[in-house]
């Protein structure tokens, strides 16, 4: 049997290269193929497994639905809390919206992730909705970075304002 690997399914946690996790829900077989989301880093790049059997898929190319009005992140009593400010530019209400921010060391190295839901569910077309994640502290944070998607599903397509 050949199996094909693409990059369509939605519900990866972001993790730092090299390292994978898929919801039970992601993992799917259908006619002799399965998929498996593949993810490198924050930046929105993609990277397959490595032979002869992958095959990507094109990502539809989309405007972006939600806006970044603001945000910051700090620890506290050993809790790293990122919070915001989000608005959905889109024509469209959208449900589940999950804030996922990924915290590295100085030199960009993976530490650990904080996800969490956006406070307006849905949030309406032109709303603007607060946010707040929070994950455990480490003395060696450095950096943050933030991306959107939805709550078992894939990145949401966003802008800095």
């Amino acid at each position: 049997m050949r199996m094909q690997i693409y990059l369509e399914c939605k519900g990866v946690s972001y993790l730092p290269p090299g390292r994978l996790s898929l919801s039970k829900a992601c993992v799917s077989q259908a006619g002799g193929r399965i998929g498996l989301p593949l993810r490198s880093g924050m930046d929105g790049g993609s990277r397959s497994s490595s032979g002869d059997e992958t095959a990507r898929r094109p990502a539809a190319i989309s405007k972006p639905v939600l806006e970044l009005q603001s945000w910051h992140w700090s620890t506290e009593h050993g809790v790293a809390i990122a919070e915001g400010l989000v608005k959905n530019i889109s024509d469209q209400k959208l449900k589940n919206v999950e804030v996922v921010v990924m915290f590295v060391d100085s030199n960009g190295d993976f530490i650990t992730t904080g996800e969490a839901l956006i406070e307006y569910n849905p949030i309406l077309p032109g709303q603007t909705s607060p946010f707040k994640a929070m994950a455990t502290a480490n003395p060696a944070l450095g950096k943050a970075q933030i991306d959107f998607k939805t709550l078992f599903g894939g990145s949401l397509r966003w802008r800095k304002k």
